[in-house]
């Protein structure tokens, strides 16, 4: 399942049901049936075990012939699941035994030991947990400092931060916002928000990709935290807000360059620069502000590159309520900046760079509906809104 859901409390197992099909009905299956669910409630991959019974048949007309057929169904929340990318049967759970030499990559190759006839090949779904290496004296001086000072409570930010990264190896990175909510710039006493990210942050930048934690880990650090703080604080754990930000401009290479190679060197250059994963990225992280005047810098120091003009970038902000603003810094005077010190601005999955030949100043035109592509900058909205703000003003709600 995906690591992205809107989904941050499972529901109760009493919401969904699972069916078998028998003939050409759909027979709900008892409730004692489900031996075992590793997903926490569809909040992350995992394995269901189901005692399916002697009843159920193969023959059917309503679904395809000669197969077993199982469905689960909810009308709670349907759309905040995660989504689920594959299905599979006949899945078990590998647990390593002491003397199996540490893997260190996520994924291995399988083979029978002993072989067994007619058994199909392996494969591995999920990639495997990651071992810990052993501590350090350095790590256990500093683990053991920070304890000391936070005693196993959480009271101040400093020690929300560290006790997860302490509780949570597979974290690499945790803010705290005292008194803030994750949908409102309004302070809110009594709240405490908690963005984190994985420790795993290598990009390849084909596109960027958003480093989300799943939702039945924010769950687990989100009831530690509840245990080890006042009983009345209102926590709540959640991933980064991501914003896109796409990058306009006009240039001039130096004469007899291959303008296809440069031209696509070049987006990933400016890719690579607004990468928040990336250790010389000009992206400082969550809270940014882009300085076009730097972003200009950086373009013109590209190989290749003798002129830059026009700049502009367009962000594209999801809101929690599922509809889409869009900022373009050639229609207001104002920097592109993330929404909420909690947001991160990160590379669109494509840049609009135009080629000119000669070193002629432009300037930056407002992006108009052809410059959109589908998917990416241009939204349709499912309904019309009479409070959609006017386009003159650079912010557009889609």
């Amino acid at each position: 399942m995906a690591e992205e859901s809107s989904l941050l409390t499972p529901f109760s197992s009493r919401d969904y049901q699972w069916y078998y099909l028998v003939d050409n009905a759909w027979v709900p299956l008892p409730a004692k049936n489900m031996i075992h669910d590793t997903t926490q409630g569809f909040l992350n991959s995992g394995v269901v075990t189901l005692d399916i019974p002697d009843v159920a048949n193969t023959e059917h007309t309503v679904m395809p012939n000669d197969l077993y057929w199982l469905r689960v169904s909810t009308n709670k929340g349907l759309g905040q699941y995660p989504k689920c990318y594959h299905v599979a049967t006949h899945v078990i759970q590998a647990n390593p035994s002491d003397n199996v030499t540490k893997s260190t990559t996520p994924f291995a190759k399988w083979q029978h030991q002993p072989k067994i006839a007619n058994l199909g090949t392996i494969a591995q779904l999920t990639p495997m947990a990651q071992w810990q290496a052993h501590e350090t004296e350095r790590e256990w001086i500093t683990r053991t400092s920070e304890s000391l000072r936070h005693k196993g409570k959480a009271e101040n930010p400093w020690d929300y931060e560290h006790i997860v990264l302490q509780q949570f190896p597979a974290i690499g990175a945790v803010d705290c916002f005292s008194g803030r909510q994750f949908d409102s710039d309004q302070p809110k006493p009594g709240h405490v928000l908690l963005t984190v990210m994985p420790s795993q942050l290598s990009c390849e930048h084909d596109p960027c990709e958003r480093k989300n934690v799943s939702a039945a880990d924010l769950l687990a650090i989100q009831n530690y935290l509840a245990s080890v703080s006042r009983p009345q604080t209102r926590i709540a754990v959640r991933n980064p807000g991501y914003e896109e930000i796409q990058v306009r401009c006009t240039v001039a290479f130096a004469k007899g360059v291959h303008h296809g190679l440069a031209l696509r060197q070049l987006e990933y250059s400016i890719t690579q620069a607004l990468c928040p994963w990336h250790p010389d990225s000009l992206n400082k992280g969550l809270g940014w502000t882009l300085s076009l005047s730097k972003l200009t810098a950086f373009i013109n120091q590209q190989p290749n590159v003798t002129h830059v003009s026009g700049l502009s970038v367009i962000k594209v902000t999801r809101e929690p309520s599922q509809e889409y603003e869009l900022l373009d810094s050639a229609r207001v005077d104002e920097p592109i900046s993330a929404k909420l010190p909690w947001y991160l601005l990160i590379s669109a999955k494509h840049h609009q760079i135009k080629l000119s030949s000669q070193h002629h100043a432009v300037e930056p035109s407002p992006a108009g509906v052809g410059d959109l592509t589908i998917g990416e900058q241009f939204i349709l909205a499912s309904d019309e809104r009479d409070d959609m703000p006017n386009s003159d003003n650079g912010k557009r709600s889609h």
